[in-house]
């Protein structure tokens, strides 16, 4: 009879023990699952400037360098706050000159490299008017 209450003791001592170690598991599990990368976001103000490559009440593209190989273009969304700065915005046309500032948000998990998860234009602001070539084939009359 002894031997039997032993043995019953044993075995809640053993299932308390199975149950706080699966607590434990669980507990210890979440504790780690919530310790996510540390990521961390700023907000950095930037200008570009160059010819208008493509303008609609949405975006702009700016052309604002090339070499022998490639152009470089940076395309940025437009929103209600965008502001235009020495005309209005039905004025500026393709091949006009251009400076834009633009908030770009760049976001960095630690071990990670950074990168780019927003950009918004906030300020357009006109600089000259696209230069117009004459047309080729035409004659001009200088009497």
């Amino acid at each position: 009879m002894v031997f039997k209450m032993q043995d019953r003791r044993i075995s809640q001592l053993r299932r308390i023990t199975l149950v706080l170690g699966i607590f434990t598991f669980f507990a210890t599990g979440n504790l780690f699952a919530a310790q996510e990368p540390e990521v961390k976001r700023e907000v950095f103000t930037r200008e570009v400037s160059g010819e208008v490559s493509g303008i609609t009440k949405n975006f702009i593209a700016v052309l604002y360098g090339q070499n022998d190989k490639e152009s470089f273009e940076l395309a940025l969304p437009m929103d209600k706050s965008t502001r235009a700065s020495q005309r209005k915005f039905s004025e500026i046309k393709v091949g006009d000159m251009v400076s834009v500032t633009y908030e770009e948000v760049v976001e960095t998990k630690k071990g990670e490299k950074s990168k780019v998860i927003r950009r918004l234009a906030k300020v357009v602001e006109f600089r000259r008017q696209a230069s117009v070539a004459p047309e080729e084939g035409s004659v001009l009359e200088s009497q």
